[in-house]
């Protein structure tokens, strides 16, 4: 199966060339019964200040699942947070930096004592 993708392609703004999209996600139906897949990433230079980049490549087969928490509950004394796609991970204060997150290695389920004090929960893909 071969493409081509014109939104890749430059286009000209008031005479300065620029890429069409900038940072989105695409996504390609493989065709039932397919038994190989290239992934062939080109970028062509006219010698410019022209830069590519390209990151995180995701093959997956099936619905793509949205990682997400999908519930919080507590009981007898015991807070369970469930989630789907991704990984948990945990804080004990939001103080405004991207960093500090602790990585929770169960998969889709969570438990932790209610006396272990706030926590706050993301689903990281």
């Amino acid at each position: 199966m071969n493409a081509f993708q014109p939104w890749l392609a430059d286009e000209k703004e008031n005479f300065v060339r620029r890429l069409t999209k900038q940072f989105t996600d695409f996504t390609f139906d493989v065709p039932p019964g397919a038994t190989d897949l290239v992934v062939e990433i080109r970028a062509a230079t006219t010698w410019w200040t022209e830069t590519a980049a390209f990151d995180n490549v995701r093959i997956t087969s099936g619905v793509p699942v949205q990682p997400q928490v999908t519930a919080i509950s507590s009981s007898g004394g015991q807070v369970t947070v469930t989630w789907q796609g991704g990984t948990l991970q945990s804080k004990s204060a939001l103080d405004g930096a991207g960093t500090g997150w602790t990585d929770i290695n169960n998969t889709g389920s969570y438990s932790e004592p209610a006396s272990a004090g706030a926590k706050f929960f993301r689903v990281r893909q």
